[in-house]
């Protein structure tokens, strides 16, 4: 089991991470090959668009259509398919299949990992309120992530496949839904924290990332698990809270997050 434990007095806190590339957005679907190369006939010239009497010989094609690595290549090779969970296969290795939910494929085939844990203590994240305020605990439970399968990266401001409880004021600010990996309260007492649950059990991935404190006097801790497949995380401060590094410091509520959790395939 690893712990990660930080406590802090300072006024505030920024956590020092790594810069990451930003999250990719789709995969261009042209019609034809994802790939850039030509289809070429077995006379080696261009396919003009007559197949008649020619071998295609594009066997990168090949791979991508019967070993998909992606929900585009996956439509490309499965015209007309609709949104639904689908085998996609890592690097288009037939040996490395892996589940994927594919969404919007009728305009932006999109990934996302189903999580097998939902609900009660599986995959949410918490602002907790003083149990003296008139305000309700915002927690969000997620149901699905956005992920690049080529990286296998999640962004954790995607809640597309979430559902959340509560509402508070932050400020000025009404917060209803919290980001995913987020642990936060503004009770500023050690002991009383914000809570959150990572439970990737059932899926052939594992994290690989880290973990920091933000905001105001914060304190908290990231707890592993489960072979790397589950963390438990708590935090809290004036206000403060935990999550995976290179979050936004600006609030992590309400899709303002910027963060992404890094993520490794197991099988």
């Amino acid at each position: 089991m690893k712990t990660l434990i930080l406590l802090f007095g300072l006024s505030a806190l920024a956590c020092s991470c790594t810069p990451r590339a930003p999250f990719y957005t789709d995969f261009t679907l042209d019609g034809g090959d994802s790939d850039s190369d030509s289809d070429m006939d077995s006379d080696g010239d261009a396919d003009a668009g007559d197949d008649s009497g020619d071998t295609d010989t594009d066997t990168t094609t090949d791979t991508e259509s019967e070993f998909p690595a992606t929900c585009a290549e996956y439509l490309l090779a499965n015209p007309g398919s609709v949104d639904g969970e689908y085998t996609i296969y890592v690097e288009n290795d037939g040996a490395k299949p892996w589940s994927v939910y594919c969404h919007n494929l009728s305009t932006a085939p999109t990934e996302y990992l189903t999580l097998i844990n939902t609900n009660g203590a599986y995959n949410f994240a918490q602002y907790t309120v003083d149990a003296s305020s008139s305000y309700v605990n915002v927690r969000t439970y997620y149901y699905k992530l956005r992920i690049n399968p080529i990286t296998f990266e999640v962004a954790v401001n995607d809640d597309t496949f979430s559902a959340s409880t509560g509402s508070l004021e932050h400020g000025t600010i009404t917060v209803t839904s919290m980001c995913y990996t987020v642990a936060m309260n503004c009770v500023a007492a050690e002991g009383y924290y914000g809570l959150a649950n990572i439970d990737l059990v059932g899926t052939p991935l594992k994290i690989i990332d880290t973990f920091c404190a933000y905001g105001m006097t914060p304190y908290g801790e990231a707890t592993m698990s489960a072979g790397d497949q589950v963390v438990e995380i708590t935090g809290g401060g004036h206000c403060g809270w935990w999550a995976v590094c290179g979050n936004s410091i600006a609030g992590p509520f309400n899709g303002n997050c910027t963060g992404i959790l890094a993520l490794e395939y197991i099988l």
